[in-house]
């Protein structure tokens, strides 16, 4: 599952150093009288029960709790007293584990007010109306281990049916040329495919690639595929005369490396990312082993016992550091289909599951398991049986099969259908600019045209000018659901129009994000169209001084923040989509692999997000919305599907819905909702591979 964008923490209260008159060294105490204590914590909602000894306890104050981690005791574990009484009268307290909490021992401390010792006797008067009493156990904090607490609902979840009629599917596909040739660097971590004529390359952290056919570029569809150099040509250590940078081919191979893992000169590597359209993220560096014989010191023995030594066989591991530009290599992997086309002869029913405010208090719902039966008849199917995720809201419900993310700008086609972007200036100017493009982020999308305004300009971006930049399609969400909007973000500086003398307008990169709709409230003035801000902090590039070198030309390399800007009114023969988005050698301001922003909606409704440009060229991609979720955590706002069984044509359906932990045990809650009509689908026979006898009428048989 996915991680949190913020997660619940508590203050620090240190009640383990808190002065009290008793300490209750029970393992069961008869004052707060625990039960249900679990002998490790692990990642998610995990659960004790506490009823309290009203003979005890002076029940006006409220018992204190705190989980203290030894390996960050500045770090307490949040801890929730649910609002929940079971029917033997325990109050539910709920520790949440997240996956960064340490692994290790903890120490839960309680502290309460009591009224009598263990003794019988009454507390003395000083003691009395404070908190005096503290009891202790230790606890084992498993972060990476699956929740099986017990799953306790206090909330009903809400369950939304609806019915998708769906064409059957048939997909096609580029023919790609898997071959290239490439020059490696030292760890292998990345893969930069810049044009390279000739030579041996080296730069930290990269690798440079010249492809054999210029029009091969990397898709993001290449992520978990394998890719594979045979034996490359590679500069490596000669450790014979501690050389590098030669080109040295090791003899005496092991078959394996010391780890036990295989070790051969051949490299192979899994794609664990597509930075952009030229830059691969690869899973492990090229490393391997040899034997080499280092020689003696050839010292004649004099007799005194210090003779010299013999040739030696040495094991040396080898990272090279570059490979040769005739390197080819091998990528295989499963490509995204560029088309699908479907069939309106065959349809086939689904059922669309939603199921929102999925929120127990303890435990972790891991699995649901979805049965279906006829209105009337007493007999259950099994329609689904399914491991919960939070899945990808931002899609085209449109979409056959929901395949479509509209956040995924694989091309320019989904960017018109999409998104719209709009201007807000003092001045007219040019338009806006929402663009596809790889070159930065894989499956990007530019917002540009900030360096068109011609009002005022401050450090802090334009006040008064903006672009804004929204997705046309809206996504439901529910009241009391937490939902995750998140980006990945790269910003350049654009330079502005100049003033009357000819100085440079300088701003730095500047964006806002929002979510706008009908499920959220906006944000003052209430009139403003960009809906409710989520981001505290603005996000901003560092603030340009005064006299930096400003650079239009097209041939820069040295390094710098601000990309190619053109301004005037665009030509048939000069627009701006034809000239180089970003020039070479320019540094981003803004770079965020991950931006992440939690929202909670008023209200059930709409949203789309928003992204509110007042200065630079913003490069965004994999923009997503998904219900939160982390390990051991369930995400309240699921969606599930689930091809329906042809019973026959408009049916009526009943839906029974059941909640397993990891272990496989079902919660107590189960849910069932009643007659749902259901047009279904069809059957249609056709093709050579049809057999039958007698006739096939289609229609009805006329006397």
């Amino acid at each position: 599952m996915a991680d949190f964008g913020f997660k619940k923490r508590v203050s620090l209260q240190n009640l383990a150093d808190a002065e009290v008159l008793i300490i209750d060294n029970a393992f069961t105490s008869d004052y707060f009288k625990i039960t249900d204590f679990p002998q490790e914590l692990t990642a998610g909602k995990n659960m004790f029960k506490l009823s309290g000894n009203s003979d005890l306890l002076d029940t006006g104050f409220p018992i204190l709790f705190e989980i203290i981690p030894e390996g960050n005791p500045l770090k307490p574990i949040y801890l929730e007293v649910a609002d929940y009484i079971d029917f033997a009268q325990r109050r539910i307290i709920s520790p949440w584990v997240y996956h960064d909490d340490p692994t290790g021992l903890a120490t839960l401390t309680i502290l309460g007010v009591a009224i009598r010792r263990p003794n019988g006797k009454g507390v003395p008067f000083s003691w009395r109306k404070r908190y005096n009493i503290r009891w202790q156990r230790d606890v084992i904090i498993e972060p990476l281990k699956h929740n099986v607490t017990p799953i306790n609902f206090k909330q009903q979840p809400r369950i939304t049916i609806n019915e998708n009629v769906k064409s059957f599917l048939s997909e096609s596909y580029y023919t790609h040329v898997p071959q290239v040739i490439v020059t490696q660097s030292n760890d292998a971590a990345y893969l930069d495919f810049s044009p390279v004529t000739s030579g041996w390359f080296s730069n930290a952290g990269t690798m440079f690639a010249s492809p054999t056919n210029s029009a091969l570029i990397f898709s993001s569809s290449m992520i978990g595929g394998t890719l594979t150099i045979p034996n490359p040509t590679a500069s490596i250590l000669n450790v014979s005369t501690n050389v590098y940078g030669t080109t040295y081919t090791p003899t005496n191979i092991p078959a394996t490396m010391t780890d036990g893992s295989p070790n051969s000169l051949d490299y192979t590597a899994t794609i664990i990312d597509v930075t952009n359209d030229t830059t691969l993220k690869l899973s492990q560096p090229y490393v391997f082993q040899y034997f080499y014989t280092q020689a003696g010191t050839g010292v004649r023995n004099t007799g005194n016992g210090n003779g010299g030594t013999l040739p030696t066989s040495q094991l040396h591991t080898e990272q090279p550091f570059a490979m040769g530009p005739m390197s080819n290599f091998t990528i295989s992997f499963t490509e995204d289909p560029i088309e699908y086309t479907t069939s309106s002869l065959n349809l086939t029913s689904y059922a669309n599951l939603i199921i929102a405010n999925l929120s127990p208090i303890t435990g972790d719902v891991y699995r649901v398991k979805t049965w279906m039966k006829s209105n009337g008849t007493a007999v259950w199917d099994v329609l689904s049986d399914e491991v919960v995720e939070g899945v990808e809201l931002l899609v085209d419900k449109d979409n056959v099969y929901n395949m479509k993310r509209t956040g995924k700008f694989i091309n320019q086609d989904l960017v018109n259908d999409y998104w719209e972007s709009s201007s807000y200036a003092t001045v007219a100017g040019v338009p806006p600019i929402l663009k596809a493009d790889s070159e930065v982020w894989m499956n990007g999308m530019i917002i540009s045209g900030s360096e068109h305004f011609t009002g005022s300009q401050d450090q802090t971006g334009s006040n008064d000018e903006y672009i804004v930049a929204k997705c046309k399609k809206k996504i439901d969400v529910f009241k009391g659901c937490s939902y995750l909007l998140s980006f990945k973000a790269k910003a350049f500086e654009v330079l502005d129009d100049v003033t009357s003398d000819g100085t440079p307008k300088l701003g730095r990169t500047y964006m806002n994000v929002y979510v706008s709709g009908s499920a959220v409230d906006y944000g003052v003035p209430v009139n403003q169209p960009f809906g409710k801000k989520l981001d505290t902090q603005n996000l901003m590039g560092p603030v340009p001084q005064t006299g930096n070198a400003l650079n239009q030309t097209f041939t820069q390399t040295s390094v710098n923040h601000r990309v190619n800007s053109w301004i005037g009114t665009p030509t048939a023969t000069t627009v701006e989509n034809l000239l180089p988005d970003v020039q070479s050698g320019t540094q981003p301001q803004v770079v965020a692999d991950v931006m992440s922003f939690e929202f909670t909606p008023e209200r059930d409704g709409q949203i789309t997000p928003v992204f509110k440009v007042n200065h630079g060229k913003w490069f965004i991609s994999e923009v997503s919305v998904r219900g939160i979720s982390e390990n051991g955590f369930t995400p309240n706002h699921i969606i599930l599907e689930a091809r329906v069984p042809q019973y026959q044509e408009d049916d009526v359906l009943d839906f029974k819905f059941e909640f397993f932990d990891y272990n496989g045990v079902r919660a107590d809650l189960v849910l069932v909702t009643e007659s749902i009509s259901f047009a279904g689908g069809n059957t249609y026979i056709n093709g050579q591979g049809y057999l039958g006898d007698g006739f096939v009428f289609d229609g009805t048989v006329s006397a």
